[in-house]
């Protein structure tokens, strides 16, 4: 059998092909890591609920309540929003009122099964209905989430 010889030109380009597969390795590994990483996240996640009692108020009687978000996620995260979530918006049914809200950037840890809650107190001084919409914007890991409960109808007498 006659002897293999690698020029030093040879040696080269497989230093090349392996330096370029090492890079390719490299590059396909780091971004299956990162896809692992990134942690899928929803509004079943984050449940919104509201302890109203009732729906049928007089003038002057107080609507109280609490608006909640609780994460059950298993996961810790870092919430970033207008840091008023829950928000309410509390108008009679024949008002067009467009509904604004503070807009600065707000970060905050909400731990696995921790809880945002806020207090809420509507005093009515007319009769009529009502439109009580809860709802909550956050974003976790640049994932958009909204919640809402929408359209509950209070009677005020």
């Amino acid at each position: 059998m006659g002897n293999l010889q690698i020029t030093s030109f040879q040696k080269y380009k497989l230093y090349i092909g392996v330096g370029f597969l090492v890079v390719i390795l490299t590059i396909a590994t780091s971004s299956i890591i990162l896809a692992s990483q990134k942690i899928a996240v929803s509004e079943k996640d984050f449940p919104l609920e509201i302890d109203l009692t009732k729906t049928d108020y007089h003038v002057g009687e107080k609507i109280v309540f609490n608006a909640t978000i609780t994460n059950k996620s298993g996961r810790d995260f870092n919430v970033s929003s207008n840091g008023a979530q829950p928000c309410t918006f509390f108008h009679n049914i024949n008002d067009n009122i467009t509904h604004a809200e503070i807009c600065p950037l707000v970060f905050q840890l909400l731990k696995s099964n921790e809880q945002i809650s806020r207090n809420y107190e509507y005093e009515p001084t007319a009769p009529g209905t009502y439109i009580l919409e809860v709802h909550y914007h956050f974003n976790i890991n640049n994932v958009e989430l909204k919640n809402e409960l929408a359209n509950i109808t209070v009677e005020v007498r």
